[in-house]
């Protein structure tokens, strides 16, 4: 009985797959703007966060070789 329950199962898999990428392709082209806007979005937060990591990380250089000119300043 078990063997006959897994063949019609694997029988249907086929048509089961076949039946998720359809609605899966349909989904995904139906939403497709959506998911390039969120995909822009994404891009434009990375690259903010590339931006302000590039200026805190230029200001800190700049502190330390203000510090160090200080401290040279010092001694």
């Amino acid at each position: 009985m078990m063997h006959l329950l897994t063949s019609e199962t694997t029988m249907y898999m086929p048509i089961i797959r076949t039946c998720v990428l359809s609605v899966n392709s349909t989904f995904i082209l139906a939403h497709l703007a959506f998911i390039e806007r969120i995909l822009q979005l994404m891009a434009r937060f990375e690259l903010l966060i590339q931006i302000s990591l590039t200026i805190h990380l230029k200001q800190t250089i700049m502190g330390l070789s203000k510090g160090d000119e200080h401290h040279a300043d010092s001694n």
